[in-house]
């Protein structure tokens, strides 16, 4: 929201207000590679959120930016609700012998599917999928 005031001294004030929805609920998308290079892949890596058959975001690994020891992206303004997130490699380059993940601090599971993710209002969740 912007606001301006212009007084009788023709003095011009000016205020910039940012608000952050305490309701929204917030996703943090993690992914780690092994053995592999990381430009040579991430033109292949995509990952679709969906809240029930709903798909909320559609994810490139391109577009994700450089973390500690791999890459991340936070999907903002979200219902709280629970989603699923699959990722899906294309066969044109390096192939994953194994692909797991793990939903915030649980054990992690095989496969390219997360499903179960638990979001609440005002809460960030983590899912963080790692191809060996």
């Amino acid at each position: 929201m912007n606001w301006s005031m212009n007084t009788r001294d023709t003095t011009k004030y000016e205020v910039s207000v940012t608000y952050e929805n305490q309701l929204e609920a917030k996703l943090t998308l993690a992914k780690v590679v092994e053995n592999a290079e990381w430009d040579e892949v991430k033109n292949d890596i995509t990952f679709t959120v969906k809240k029930g058959d709903l798909v909320v975001a559609t994810i490139s690994g391109a577009d994700m930016q450089k973390t500690g020891n791999g890459y991340e992206t936070t999907i903002k303004q979200l219902e709280a609700g629970e989603y699923t997130i699959v990722e899906t490699i294309a066969t044109s380059g390096k192939t994953p012998k194994t692909i797991t993940y793990k939903i915030d601090n649980s054990a992690v599971k095989s496969g390219q599917e997360a499903s179960g993710i638990v979001l609440t209002a005002g809460g960030t969740g983590t899912v963080t999928f790692t191809n060996t």
